[in-house]
């Protein structure tokens, strides 16, 4: 084994022992995230893309998997090759899972019995269920070389649409004569109803070459402009990873995320991923 395949598996192994460390100190759920994709290129500056991602909840619960296919192409690119312009598009099919949640209902009743005081509430308990979503985007990014520091500005329009599901909703409510909460109700309740979502999405990332290392640091910013809510920023992303060079032709991601709200998407806190690459 090469002296570049060693560091590169020990960079690795080092940075999974820590975000492990800072996974199991989270009192929150924890997401993982898993991605595969890869690159051909059809024509000078003309590259096509098929990908796939799986994430999961508290390294346990399916959260979802998705499957896309893109098209890049390079506008513009200085003689220095240290300026260059990009345009891509693409879609993507999601599977997202939900689980069930409850709602509380009203205020807390006391109820004394032998053993003591009781304190209950009503509630409602929505089962679990999954939503199909379609997502097509298109983005315009620039990136600028200085040394051996790589700068990049994306901005990324997205829309998302979700199909419509039917679940159970369980009402649980106080009942005197049993002196405690049963279920009183089920109802059908529609999810994700006429659902449509338009986000712009801006990125700054920055990375480092390490000069004869196969391993380089980057870390990224990037807001949610929700274009339904005129242009608020729905939420925050920080991002930071180490981008491995395998090979010519394979690549490997590590990254730390944060996410500073939950939504309708996705939920907030933290995440770790890992993200392989193949082109040719």
């Amino acid at each position: 084994m090469t002296k570049r395949k060693i560091l590169s598996i020990a960079a690795v192994l080092s940075l999974i022992s820590c975000l492990n460390c800072i996974a199991q100190d989270q009192e929150s759920e924890f997401g993982t995230r898993f991605s595969a994709g890869v690159e051909k290129k059809l024509a000078k500056g003309l590259s096509a893309e098929v990908d796939g991602e799986y994430r999961l909840s508290d390294f346990k619960r399916t959260d979802r998997w998705t499957v896309g296919a893109s098209l890049s192409y390079r506008l513009y690119r200085n003689e220095k090759k240290t300026f260059d312009v990009k345009a891509d598009a693409g879609i993507k099919y999601m599977k997202v899972y939900y689980p069930e949640s409850v709602k509380y209902r009203g205020d807390t009743i006391s109820v004394w019995r032998e053993d003591g005081e009781h304190r209950l509430r009503a509630y409602n308990l929505d089962t679990a269920y999954t939503v199909g979503r379609i997502r097509a985007f298109a983005s315009v990014s620039a990136s600028y070389k200085v040394g051996r520091f790589k700068f990049s500005l994306r901005e990324r329009y997205q829309f998302t649409g979700n199909d419509s599901v039917c679940v159970n909703e369980y009402k649980y409510r106080y009942d005197k004569r049993a002196g405690d909460i049963v279920l009183k109700d089920v109802e059908e309740e529609w999810k994700a109803v006429n659902n449509r979502r338009h986000t712009l999405r801006s990125r700054l990332l920055a990375s480092y070459d390490i000069r004869n290392f196969p391993v380089g640091p980057y870390a990224s910013v990037e807001l949610f402009n929700n274009l339904n809510e005129g242009f608020s920023v729905e939420k925050v992303r920080y991002l930071f990873g180490l981008d491995f060079e395998l090979s010519k032709h394979h690549g490997l991601k590590l990254y730390y995320m944060y996410q500073n709200r939950s939504d309708d998407d996705e939920p907030g806190g933290h995440a770790v991923g890992l993200s392989y690459a193949f082109d040719f």
